[in-house]
């Protein structure tokens, strides 16, 4: 055999290396030393096929396709949830503005929270008040 894997090998080097056959087929050529003492006294060689693993590995990209897709729907779905829970009071209070404006004068705007929101609803509720 004139493999390059096993001149490598019965030199005390482990060497493997992927080929293509003449009928098409990928394999790996992997070629290690039989040590007697410290030196080579001949190579063993184990030979491969790749296209179980390469229909493996295009398996598995395709399920990393499918997940990084429905992640990213999830993500979108999740941001306009929360793009509307978060601007809702302020949805809230823009109509709540343009009935005053338009001389209803009984609207209130409920207050929700204690943040900034919650404050100017209640500013606003004080002032129709008066």
């Amino acid at each position: 055999m004139q493999h390059g894997e096993v001149l490598s090998a019965l030199t005390g080097t482990s060497r493997t290396g992927v080929h293509v056959l003449e009928g098409g087929e990928r394999v790996m050529y992997v070629a290690v030393p039989a040590l007697r003492g410290k030196t080579a006294a001949g190579a063993v060689m184990l030979v491969v096929g790749l296209e179980d693993i390469y229909a493996a590995l295009g398996q598995v990209r395709r399920q990393m396709v499918v997940v990084s897709l429905a992640s990213g729907l999830l993500a979108v779905l999740f941001s306009l949830f929360l793009a509307e829970l978060l601007t809702r009071p302020l949805k809230e209070l823009i109509g709540a503005v343009r009935q005053v404006a338009c001389g209803y004068l009984e609207q209130r705007i409920p207050v929700r929270s204690r943040d900034e929101l919650g404050r100017l609803a209640a500013v606003f509720n004080e002032e129709l008040q008066q």
